[in-house]
């Protein structure tokens, strides 16, 4: 029974792909195009996409080289805001240098 309707999801699967696809090429290069975005999504029950299962490996993919790029932006976005973070950067002074304070002693703001 499970076999069934699994091969009833790929069939709705695949008749989705063709429409979004809007078959800007021949059926084969179609099919082609569904099995290897397929087989390189994961699937929420494993956790890994299927061809890792099947060959035990990840298939590498166009997006795959837009990948690394963004998380490259990414991490030196992260660390130039940990740097600014609540006054990251090192204050250095010298004796004779002009600085602003406060008086949290008394009422008065000076």
């Amino acid at each position: 029974m499970y076999l069934i309707w699994a091969a009833e999801n790929l069939v709705r699967t695949f008749k989705n792909f063709l429409k979004k696809s809007g078959m800007k090429s021949d059926l084969d290069t179609e099919i082609a195009r569904f099995m290897l975005s397929y087989n390189s999504t994961k699937h929420c029950a494993t956790g890994v996409t299927p061809a890792e299962l099947h060959i035990g490996r990840k298939l590498f993919t166009s997006f795959d080289r837009l990948v690394p790029r963004a998380k490259y932006r990414y991490n030196n976005s992260m660390l130039a805001a940990k740097r600014v973070y609540k006054g990251g950067r090192v204050k250095m002074f010298e004796m004779g240098d002009d600085v602003m304070c406060r008086n949290y002693a008394s009422g008065a703001k000076s």
